[in-house]
């Protein structure tokens, strides 16, 4: 029985993932493969590690250059849903630096994320 859920989060930039990973303290690679319930293992391009957890995330590139988000479903929730936040973040302070604007604090909390931006 496969585990393997694959979402319709899409990342768009590699290199926003990477930022995103070092800030959360997760490890990027390009080992081409991610680790599944019972140590299986699936081809992806890039693969997430994420401290304290068995199974990894796996980004796979499809067709239009974007990576689809792959994981089981029995890893931790949480460690799925911070790298998606983490990735939304830091492509929204790619975007503002790029635009003029500096990130100076940010605030998370259950219900939204709050961002003080500073023109530069």
């Amino acid at each position: 029985m496969s585990h393997k859920v694959q979402t319709k989060f899409k990342v768009t930039d590699i290199n926003t993932a990477k930022r995103a990973c070092a800030k959360l303290g997760y490890e990027i690679s390009q080992k081409g493969e991610f680790v599944l319930w019972g140590q299986k293992r699936e081809r992806c391009d890039y693969t997430i590690t994420i401290p304290g957890q068995r199974m990894e995330l796996g980004l796979t590139q499809e067709k239009n250059g974007s990576y689809r988000l792959e994981y089981d479903h029995m890893l931790q929730k949480r460690g799925v849903e911070d790298f998606c936040v983490g990735y939304s973040l830091q492509a929204i302070e790619d975007e503002q630096i790029t635009a003029g604007f500096e990130i100076v604090s940010d605030t998370e909390t259950e219900e939204e994320i709050i961002l003080e931006l500073e023109i530069l």
